[in-house]
């Protein structure tokens, strides 16, 4: 099974998806009629104008499914991408948005026809619905067919990336099945290795020299090289090996598996160019997110003003000092702000000692500030900031100018954490990783943000936020 095969089972799931979300639209239809027109509903609210023809849906059905079919294709929904099983959902929603007003805009051209104001709404949600399952259903039918037996794969390498494409692979659209590990360099003093690593439930099969004895006695159909610091030779020799085992073949180029980042691919007059840090935020996502924190923080700000203003008076009697305490901080572009947060450490808590870094239990604490910390309360003054536009509601914690440079010199990458604004909560808050947590975890935390942002994340982030706060596990 090489190419041709993959290419055949990707065009098969390709016609489930384009006929699901036929069934969709025709279902979405039938119910809105059903549900405005027949059932029980009718009783409470009456058709006021009658019952319409059913034809007048059929033909509404028909309209709607010519101009949403291509909009799928534009957005992406029926493009096949290895290693990721179905859709999200907020992709399904955007495209039938997109729909929506298309259809909205071409029923201005054709007044022969009203439909119900309760019927619409009824056909959008339903539709939505229908597509989502109906997606989730092809891609259960196609994993457990028993007809379509998986299509068997190896890796070449033994490294971390081979490990997570292996993984990757297996929840692809369509079942793969890796067969084991081939060792890109086996040292001839040694014995060749036959017990795979821990975390590897598939052989390791040693050299790649047999390749052809492994392929024909577990039926390969797919080679994958992902090995570092592999040469030009090498992969030349791998791909003679594949051409003449009829093996499809893929491999990872040494600046990928040494960069182990996502990649964007430009085109200038016909030539690939790639991207490695692609535009964080930027375009309608930037719009997106800001009008999120824009409303965000004018509620948040409005509703909690009796408790701000509350802990403003706790802070002030509690002892001597500013109640709101003001700190110089790194946010987006490497831009400094001052963060405003209430004030929950003495007000000479750093004279003697010049920056240091805060921990859990800190001596320096007030009594109050103890329980603000606990409960993140001395956070909530940081919506100004957000309204201000100096940070977000979500985003990678901002830390102090000091801080950032050392960090700078000690942690790859940590510049990329600003490549967004700064948040007052984030994916590693949400996880545990405070200030007193290695530096490097909440790293690699903040960049999956930076690198993965999508409006579902945040609100994910904003609900797992209101639950840490509780377990007081994070903030």
């Amino acid at each position: 099974m090489g190419q041709g095969e993959r290419n055949k089972r990707g065009t098969w799931v390709q016609v489930l998806w384009h006929l699901s979300d036929l069934a969709a639209i025709a279902g979405g239809f039938a119910f809105g009629y059903w549900a405005r027109f027949v059932s029980p509903l009718t009783r409470w609210v009456p058709p006021d104008k009658g019952i319409p023809a059913v034809s007048q849906y059929v033909v509404a059905a028909a309209v709607t499914a010519l101009v949403w079919i291509p909009l799928f294709h534009a957005s992406g929904l029926y493009r096949m991408e290895m290693g990721r099983p179905r859709h999200r959902f907020s992709e399904i929603l955007r495209a039938q948005a997109l729909g929506i007003l298309a259809v909205t805009a071409l029923s201005f051209f054709y007044r022969n026809a009203t439909f119900s104001r309760l019927a619409v709404p009824m056909i959008w949600f339903s539709t939505l619905l229908l597509t989502a399952v109906g997606r989730s259903l092809v891609q259960a039918l196609v994993r457990r067919l028993p007809l379509l037996p998986p299509i068997r794969f190896a890796m070449v390498g033994t490294g971390a990336l081979a490990v997570r494409l292996a993984g990757r692979l297996a929840d692809s659209p369509y079942p793969h099945r890796c067969e084991g590990f081939f060792a890109e360099h086996v040292d001839p003093l040694l014995p060749s290795p036959t017990e795979p690593p821990a975390e590897m439930a598939v052989p390791l099969f040693g050299s790649v020299a047999v390749l052809a004895k492994e392929a024909e006695a577990r039926g390969l159909g797919l080679l994958v090289l992902a090995a570092a610091n592999a040469s030009q030779g090498f992969v030349q020799e791998i791909y003679a090996r594949c051409q003449e085992l009829d093996l499809d073949f893929l491999f990872v180029p040494d600046l990928f598996s040494l960069w182990g980042r996502r990649v964007h691919v430009e085109e200038i007059d016909g030539l690939p160019l790639l991207r490695l840090r692609g535009p964080a935020l930027s375009g309608w996502g930037g719009i997106v997110k800001r009008t999120l924190d824009l409303v965000g923080s004018v509620v948040l700000l409005v509703v909690l003003s009796p408790l701000l203003l509350l802990l403003a008076l706790a802070v002030r009697l509690e002892s001597s000092g500013p109640i709101l305490h003001r700190q110089d901080r790194v946010g987006r572009d490497r831009r400094t702000f001052r963060m405003v947060k209430f004030r929950s450490m003495r007000a000479d808590a750093e004279a003697s000692t010049g920056p240091v870094w805060a921990t859990r239990e800190d001596p320096r604490r007030t009594r109050l500030g103890s329980f603000l910390r606990r409960w993140s309360l001395d956070e909530l003054p940081q919506f100004w900031n957000v309204l201000r536009g100096d940070m977000s509601l979500v985003g990678p914690r901002p830390e102090r100018p000091v801080f950032v440079h050392r960090f700078e010199e000690r942690v790859a990458d940590y510049y990329d954490r600003h490549r967004v604004k700064s948040g007052i909560t984030g994916w590693a808050q949400v996880h545990g990783h405070r200030g007193d947590t290695p530096i490097e975890q909440r790293t690699r935390l903040d960049l999956f943000y930076v690198e993965n942002w999508s409006l579902g994340l945040d609100l994910k982030i904003l609900a797992m936020t209101v639950r840490a706060v509780f377990r007081h596990r994070g903030s």
